[in-house]
């Protein structure tokens, strides 16, 4: 019915059927390759709600206030165009704009006044609230952003990939689960090995989540410095103040805690839920070294950022 009432505003304002026609094509056209062109948010996109995701073990979970929230904005939307479409009717022998909005503004009285005044109020406030969400609670990224982001990785930290690292022996966690807040904290500690035949002065930890992490603690057994802390990238560079020798061992202690404020334009946490939790190390424990999947992974896409195309796994035969 959003459609609807699209179209009606549309045909009644242009007040020409294959006009009308033609500017809802273009609108269905326009939503299709929005995307593509980076047009994603769904504040823009009239009628755009995202996705609601139904199981049997969660029911509607925690989808149902964004799905709600934007079904409400855009509902509020409909009701001034249907209202705009009743300010426009062309009714008898009315003819011409000066005149249609003459009448236009003779029916914007009484109700309808109020019910346009209440619309608008509604749709501003709705809107507010869905960006503040989306934007300022989290972080909006469209794809091209997200892609940007992984070639900067790679440009940035690719030369480091061959460093020696230790690598994980041992390791101890302590899972905490807030399913009502979809929320999980995870302390303990790793156990680290050189197992390369040359020291380890530097040691390299890669969060993939970093934008949201809550970092309690996170601390080496051999005392290190931090050099570098790259928080939109997720990158920590620590500077062993006495090297790792080969076959020689540490301890990585931490405390890192993974909120959720609010929802995301698109897409929504799914790792901690009321019923059906499921998460693993990478959403929220430190990587060792050089992460590989965090390239962009598609030779169409590494192409367009001049990047070279992808070592692939080597033919059967």
């Amino acid at each position: 019915w959003l459609i609807c009432a699209l179209a009606i505003a549309v045909h009644s304002v242009v007040n020409q059927k294959y006009l009308g026609h033609f500017i809802m094509i273009v609108y269905y056209i326009a939503i299709s390759f929005s995307g593509l062109l980076g047009f994603e948010h769904n504040l823009y996109k009239f009628g755009s709600i995202p996705s609601v995701t139904y199981s049997d073990m969660n029911g509607f979970g925690h989808f149902l206030p964004r799905a709600f929230a934007f079904m409400s904005y855009w509902t509020a939307g409909a009701v001034l165009l249907l209202i705009a479409a009743y300010l426009m009717w062309t009714r008898g022998t009315v003819s011409g704009w000066r005149e249609r909005l003459s009448v236009a503004r003779g029916r914007f009285r009484g109700s309808v006044a109020l019910a346009a005044t209440a619309s608008a109020i509604c749709f501003v406030a709705l809107g507010g609230y869905i960006f503040y969400n989306t934007n300022v609670l989290n972080e909006y990224l469209t794809t091209a952003d997200g892609q940007k982001q992984q070639v900067e990785y790679e440009k940035q930290y690719r030369a480091f990939a061959k460093t020696p690292q230790p690598r994980i022996i041992a390791v101890k966690v302590d899972t905490q689960l807030f399913p009502s807040e979809q929320r999980v904290r995870m302390a303990g500690t790793y156990r680290l090995k050189n197992k390369n035949e040359v020291p380890v002065s530097e040691v390299w930890l890669n969060f993939l989540r970093a934008d949201k992490l809550i970092y309690h603690q996170l601390e080496f057994a051999t005392p290190a410095e931090l050099v570098q802390h790259n928080q939109k990238m997720g990158v920590r560079q620590y500077r062993l103040k006495t090297p790792l020798a080969p076959g020689e061992e540490t301890t990585l202690s931490f405390d890192i805690e993974l909120p959720t404020h609010g929802f995301a334009n698109s897409g929504s946490n799914t790792q901690v839920v009321y019923n059906g939790s499921f998460i693993n190390n990478s959403s929220v424990l430190p990587l060792i070294g050089y992460q590989e999947r965090a390239e962009l992974s598609r030779d169409q896409d590494r192409k367009k950022y001049g990047l070279a195309p992808k070592e692939r796994m080597r033919d059967r035969d």
